[in-house]
């Protein structure tokens, strides 16, 4: 995955596989699949995962508290991402 987004950028990968490698990056010597395939069933999408509050998420079977600091990063992420956006309007 790390190959297909270096050399084809964010917009290559599906949800499915951003979340994986966001979880990698909490929990780099174990296979994030699983773990992820269930954030999907539970919430439904990418967005409602980074949106879900940290309560919300410690109640998926897997995750702690690395996992959930960087569902937690990527959102503020997104988030200073679209109020830069916005202020440049």
């Amino acid at each position: 995955m790390r190959t297909k987004l270096l050399k084809k950028g964010g917009n290559a990968l599906g949800e499915l596989e951003l979340l994986e490698m966001l979880l990698y990056a909490a929990a780099p010597r174990g296979d994030t699949k699983p773990l992820a395939k269930q954030l999907m069933k539970q919430f439904k999408s990418l967005s409602d995962i980074l949106r879900a509050p940290p309560i919300d998420l410690y109640f998926v079977t897997g995750i702690g508290d690395a996992g959930i600091a960087a569902i937690k990063v990527a959102e503020a992420v997104g988030l200073h991402g679209q109020r830069f956006q916005e202020g440049r309007r």
